[in-house]
């Protein structure tokens, strides 16, 4: 289990999507039926010195079956074994919660945007790992965050664009 507190940690939080971007509520999937779907809300944070964490909420209907959710964290040390986790979930293990703050929760998975933070929470074997962004999210929307491949479609939208953070 990791249980550093980094206060000097960069964090990221992206939110990857193959459908329209509209007035959708923060951290609230909008699933379409096509096949070629996904959505992910990924954070990617640097402990400095080569060492990085990711963590990965998902919903998709790549694959067998629609609306899967699944969950995914990395943690990589500098030096030293990684330590992975992934877990798949049906269309009825995962939801969005409005209130009382905006929160995707996937199995026992969640990223959750508070008053004036963003938390990540994914369990491991031999514990969990929490990650508290230390700043308010936001939309921000990327230069060329539209990308159109003949009729495909991918979005970007960044909710957390830099932050301290605690893991």
């Amino acid at each position: 289990m990791i249980r550093t507190a980094l206060t000097c940690a960069t964090a990221v939080v992206c939110l990857g999507l193959t459908a329209p971007a509209s007035a959708a509520g923060l951290l609230q999937p909008e699933p379409i039926g096509a096949e070629t779907y996904a959505e992910s809300f990924t954070l990617s944070i640097d402990l400095g010195g080569g060492a990085y964490l990711q963590g990965q909420l998902a919903v998709s209907n790549l694959g067998p079956g629609d609306g899967q959710g699944a969950c995914r964290f990395l943690y990589v040390p500098k030096p030293g074994q990684e330590v992975s986790a992934a877990q798949k979930f049906g269309k009825d293990k995962w939801r969005h919660e409005a209130k009382p703050n905006p929160k995707m929760i996937v199995g026992p998975c969640s990223i959750t945007a508070e008053a004036s933070a963003v938390r990540f929470v994914a369990p491991l074997d031999e514990g969990r790992v929490e990650v508290t962004m230390k700043s308010k999210a936001q939309r921000v929307r990327p230069p060329q965050h539209d990308v159109r491949v003949g009729s495909a479609f991918y979005q970007t939208e960044i909710i957390v664009p830099w932050s301290k953070a605690d893991v």
